[in-house]
């Protein structure tokens, strides 16, 4: 433990974690598939309950295969990695290692397609597992992100070029939120998380406060929701975030009426909080939007983008 790992165990670790579909085995469970890295086979058990219970609420099964993917945690490999520099040409190696890990870590919270035969968008989890008062919010992550995929509903951010003039060119590279604004398969994602398990309803909106986001040049309250893997957190809508907690208290038979009545079309970006609040019979909840002091002047670029496809 007071030596830095070996080189060759280094490049074994890093070609594990950043080759996945090369490295993992696989199992088909109830029609999802789940790939896990060999010595993690008894964690499937616990990601299909999870799994399972989101597909229970489903109105017709998915149109397309669903494949939930262990992926290795930020945290995993970087001490180790750290541990290994020393200077020298081991050192450089070590630096190239680092740099190979850090960009795939940066690209699965932005590239949905980043790693092959895994669903798009990605359903990722990662080494840990919650137990006792930690189950419940390890559940309801994996639920989340196995909703917002069966949805339709992006579990990765969108990297864009916006103009800064503070920046020397002009230009900054950042991710932004993909919020489906006023869209009624978010507020459906959401319930479909939150009733996945007995311990899911006390995680859900449970996280953190909201925070003012600029789509276009409008205000909206944005929460962060944690899902599972790399994608810490999912950004939800204000609107969006009530409008599930509102489905939460009405009985579940009856959500699941009303959404098996339009399935297909609840799944559509043109389908509204409105039109699905209306259908529950249900107001539909304010945005809650408290934009900052300085109004527009207070930011020079949108913080966020609807996800409109």
């Amino acid at each position: 433990q007071d030596r830095p790992v070996p080189l060759g165990q280094l490049k074994r670790l890093v070609w594990l974690a950043t080759q996945p579909a090369q490295a993992e085995r696989c199992v088909t469970r109830q029609h999802v598939r789940y790939c896990y890295y060999p010595a993690f086979q008894p964690m499937v058990a616990r990601w299909a309950a999870v799994v399972d219970g989101v597909m229970a609420r489903l109105p017709d099964p998915p149109a397309r295969g669903l494949t939930v993917r262990q992926v290795v945690d930020d945290l995993g490999l970087t001490p180790l990695l750290t541990s290994g520099r020393g200077g020298g040409p081991p050192g450089r190696q070590v630096d190239r290692l680092t740099t190979e890990y850090s960009n795939f870590q940066n690209a699965q919270a932005t590239d949905p397609t980043l790693v092959p035969r895994t669903s798009n968008p990605p359903v990722y989890t990662d080494l840990s597992w919650g137990v006792g008062g930690a189950l419940g919010p390890s559940q309801y992550g994996l639920a989340l992100s196995t909703a917002y995929s069966l949805t339709g509903l992006p579990t990765t951010q969108r990297t864009v070029w916006v103009h800064n003039p503070s920046v020397g060119t002009g230009m900054y590279q950042t991710q932004l939120p993909r919020l489906p604004t006023g869209q009624a398969r978010e507020a459906i994602a959401l319930w479909l998380a939150a009733s996945a398990t007995p311990l899911t309803p006390a995680a859900f909106g449970a996280q953190y406060p909201g925070f003012p986001a600029l789509v276009g040049r409008h205000w909206i309250m944005v929460y962060d929701e944690t899902g599972a893997g790399p994608a810490l957190n999912i950004d939800v809508t204000g609107q969006g975030l009530k409008l599930a907690k509102a489905m939460l208290a009405l009985p579940p038979r009856r959500v699941e009426s009303v959404l098996a009545r339009w399935w297909p079309g609840w799944l559509s970006p043109r389908a509204s909080d409105a039109q699905l609040a209306a259908a529950l019979g249900l107001a539909l909840p304010s945005d809650g939007t408290r934009a900052p002091s300085g109004g527009l002047r207070s930011a020079t670029w949108p913080t966020a983008v609807v996800e409109r496809r």
